[in-house]
């Protein structure tokens, strides 16, 4: 039984296809085609200059043709040594929707904090943006 053909396991997560199970992002995935995908825009605040906490941050989110973005499949990773995913830490106090979120008063920590932000269409294209805070 050693020598029998097994079915191969995929052991690159990180370009799946969304649309096979409706699931959500994780911290690892990537887009696969980045002209077609949905786009998140970082309205505020203004990341070229330093930030002083608290900080209130506008997500707006782009949807590509007649394709919804999908509010349930939004993500934040906190991109470090090691990737956390912190999204439950916002919505827990925010709403997302199709267009987008509003944070007032976010409490960011002193320091260079890299967030990658993900959010996933109807048809399982991929929007992700990745931003470096840093707070005073």
């Amino acid at each position: 039984t050693w020598n029998t053909n097994r079915p191969k396991d995929v052991t690159d997560f990180s370009t799946r296809d969304l649309r096979e199970d409706n699931s959500t992002p994780s911290c690892h995935s990537t887009a696969d085609n980045d002209a077609d995908n949905p786009k998140i825009r970082i309205v505020a605040p203004t990341l070229e200059k330093p930030l002083i906490a608290p900080i209130d941050i506008d997500l707006q989110f782009v949807p590509t043709g007649s394709s919804h973005v999908r509010p349930e499949t939004f993500r934040v990773c906190y991109m470090g040594l090691v990737s956390m995913d912190i999204t439950k830490r916002i919505t827990d106090h925010v709403t997302v929707s199709e267009q987008g979120l509003h944070v007032t008063g976010a409490q960011l920590p002193r320091g260079h904090h890299r967030l990658l932000f993900l959010i996933a269409d109807q048809r399982g294209r991929l929007a992700r943006h990745e931003a470096i805070f840093n707070v005073l």
